[in-house]
């Protein structure tokens, strides 16, 4: 990779770190307040500063018009307080939500629908560049997010992803404050009149003390399984957590582990697609959603009373945000794990958060590398169940996530480890894979000491992974050492199916013994493996000495009389090695 282009990709990942950073700090803005106007005000400061932006803007819609609400680094009141029909500019088209809306220069641009007042305070700010970005709410559409430049230009597909993400996250914000404005103020109803009913009074408190809770929760960043705990401690029940495909994520315990019924996935289909809680055979579902898309589902261990269901729902609304911060932060480590490998295979210099992160893994002894495939797949995923069963084997093992990476590579995933406990991590995972219905094919490479070394340990390993592809073995581990020179063999042969193989130098003696039900290639294996001692080569058959001299006649026949001493010999050796690691 040319020095422009691997500075672009540091500069690129240093900007998304700052994404992460922000999306967080929203996040806990979220938890801890539910004063919007300064989420709000704060969610503009990150953007435009994320962004290097002249100015960044939220607006809101009503009936007829988009207006702006909030804003920073606009210098004039005409244009902090623009107000446009919906479908005209920038900001009009960006609020009806037909998808991200840019212009490199506003005054000159024929496919927007110009106003004369409008574009005389756009004149007046100055403004030439604009870029909105729809903000949704459960589908309806409350407005846009804004950036604008004093000069001309086109926003990065950066910039665009950036604004996208922050605009997800403001719809969130704002979901929660209309929530819980609704909440309170007929908490506040309910106070202010005698005659209404304790009862319901009681109910709306305790959906106020969840918010408090679950917000806590989402603050401390404790994951997913804290959730879980938290939320079933708030609910007074048994609770799993699913994520969008319907798997277990999560269980949160009161009184134990109820069995996790196989109508559960559906339940909480169905409580996404009709938008309200599901109730079936004692079990209660909600959806997390997010933008018409299913994140997860709360299912609940008891029939919850409808005056309760809303405790349900608010949990829903909460994971919602949890699994959407989650997916964030994955990305990102995802990311930097991937520029950490790509970046010790082209033995190029280490970002920062690079070197911190091998400096953490091989704090606290050497690295093996490991390359694994899924049977059957052109192309291996880190998929959900690969990720968890391979994090469940290292945490069986003492391991935590900082201690070993895994990344998707090519047709393969590579995984650092501990070397010392890596072949039970990798014996443990291939275990838990098994009993998945998966077959996996595991290899392990060199030794790592220093970052100098990866790219040869790496290069072993797809050796080794290259000679186990050739003999189809699968659901054991190789390690490259224990091949030698056949790995390199096996390699090539897996590399060229037509290549030669010293296979080819023993096929006479395999197809005698299927067609005469005898052993004479096993004989000639442990024959040649004990230094052609026929002694120990028959208590190894166990069978009689003159048995072996036996076959060794029928050997020599089969194969030549001077077998044992031509230059075909070491092909011969090979060829029943291959033969044996086929078949063993």
């Amino acid at each position: 990779m040319a020095t422009g282009e691997c500075s672009t990709r540091v500069e690129w990942l240093e900007h998304r770190n700052r994404v992460l950073e922000a999306v967080t700090a929203i996040a806990s803005l979220m938890a801890a307040n539910h004063d919007i106007d300064m989420v709000l005000d704060r969610i503009t400061a990150l953007t435009r500063d994320l962004t290097n932006s002249d100015m960044a803007y939220i607006s809101l819609n009503d009936a007829k018009e988009t207006f702006i609400q909030y804003s920073t680094g606009v210098q004039t009141e005409g244009y902090r307080h623009i107000r446009m029909p919906l479908g005209t500019g920038v900001l009009g088209k960006a609020a009806i939500g037909r998808g991200t809306v840019q212009t490199a220069d506003y005054l000159i641009d024929p496919s927007i629908i110009h106003l004369d007042n409008i574009d005389e305070i756009v004149r007046t700010e100055g403004v030439r560049a604009i870029l909105g970005v729809p903000i949704r709410v459960h589908g309806a559409l409350h407005g846009a997010l804004l950036l604008a430049n004093r000069t001309p230009g086109v926003f990065s597909p950066t910039i665009v992803d950036t604004v996208t993400t922050i605009a997800h996250h403001t719809a969130v914000a704002l979901d929660q404050s209309r929530r819980f404005r609704a909440v309170s103020a007929t908490l506040a109803g309910l106070r202010e009149s005698f005659d209404d009913s304790a009862e319901r009074l009681q109910a709306l408190q305790t959906v106020v003390d969840l918010d408090a809770l679950l917000s806590e929760s989402l603050a401390q960043r404790r994951g997913l399984d804290h959730f879980a705990h938290t939320a079933a401690k708030a609910l007074g029940s048994d609770l799993a957590i699913l994520d969008a495909q319907g798997e277990l994520a999560a269980r949160g315990s009161i009184h134990g582990e109820p069995e996790l019924p196989a109508f559960a996935s559906e339940l909480g289909r169905q409580a996404f697609i009709s938008g309200r809680p599901a109730i079936r055979d004692r079990i209660t579902a909600t959806a997390a959603t997010s933008n018409s898309e299913h994140l997860g589902s709360v299912i609940v261990f008891d029939p919850v009373p409808e005056q309760l269901l809303p405790r349900v729902t608010r949990t829903a609304v909460f994971l919602g945000i949890l699994l959407l911060f989650e997916r964030t932060q994955r990305g990102e480590e995802r990311q930097r794990d991937q520029a950490l490998i790509d970046d010790l295979l082209q033995r190029r210099k280490l970002t920062p958060s690079g070197a911190q992160r091998l400096e953490a893994l091989l704090h606290t002894g050497p690295l093996s590398v490991a390359v694994l495939r899924t049977v059957g797949d052109s192309r291996t995923q880190l998929d959900r169940k690969t990720r968890d069963s391979l994090s469940f084997s290292a945490e069986h093992h003492g391991i935590d996530g900082r201690r070993f990476l895994s990344v998707e590579h090519h047709d393969h995933i590579c995984i650092l480890l501990p070397a010392q406990e890596s072949e039970d991590i990798l014996r443990s995972f291939i275990s838990a894979m098994k009993s998945a219905a998966a077959d996996v094919q595991c290899a392990l490479g060199g030794r790592v000491d220093h970052a100098t070394d990866f790219a040869q340990a790496h290069a072993v390993a797809l050796t080794a992974m290259s000679a186990l592809r050739a003999l189809g073995h699968t659901n054991r581990i190789y390690r490259a050492d224990d091949l030698g020179s056949l790995g390199i063999i096996l390699a090539a042969q897996n590399a060229d199916p037509h290549a030669y193989t010293p296979l080819s130098e023993i096929q006479a003696l395999i197809d005698y013994d299927v067609a005469h039900g005898t052993e004479l290639t096993r004989t000639a294996w442990l024959y040649s493996e004990n230094h052609e001692n026929i002694k120990i080569t028959a208590g190894m058959l166990v069978v009689h000495e003159n048995t072996v001299r036996q076959r060794l006649v029928r050997i020599s026949e089969l194969l030549g009389s001077n077998w044992q001493g031509s230059p075909r010999f070491l092909d011969i050796r090979l060829g029943l090695r291959i033969w044996a690691l086929k078949t063993t």
